[in-house]
């Protein structure tokens, strides 16, 4: 599966006491194209699917203000143009704060579809 994904986000950092708060949020626009392969007894066709999907999320990375390790709550919403229902997903992040402003991070997250009309 591909997609091509434009990515909107905005960050303010701030410090309260000895908490670093980095709340990020951003908007995302895509198009997902997928190769669908079907048989048809012995012979095989194959052809490509797109559409279009919008969504949105949103993290708060906390951290010590001494320490270069921040964890952060997310939530996504996700929509395709095809599907009546939409993806809600919500979990957490761990990451590491590098020298250089980059911060590589691992997470889990839980995700449900909601029905929409």
């Amino acid at each position: 599966m591909l997609s091509l994904i434009l990515l909107v986000h905005a960050t303010m950092a701030m410090e309260v006491c000895s908490l670093k708060v980095k709340p990020e949020a951003g908007l995302m626009v895509g198009l997902t194209k997928a190769d669908i392969e079907a048989s048809y007894g012995s012979a095989s066709a194959s052809e490509s699917a797109s559409e279009n999907f919008y969504g949105g999320y949103g993290r708060v990375w906390l951290g010590s203000v001494n320490s270069r390790f921040v964890v952060a709550p997310q939530i996504k919403y996700m929509k395709y143009s095809s599907f009546s229902d939409a993806n809600i997903q919500f979990g957490a992040l761990v990451g590491y704060n590098t020298s250089f402003g980059l911060t590589p991070y691992v997470g889990a997250s839980y995700s449900i579809f909601i029905w929409r009309l």
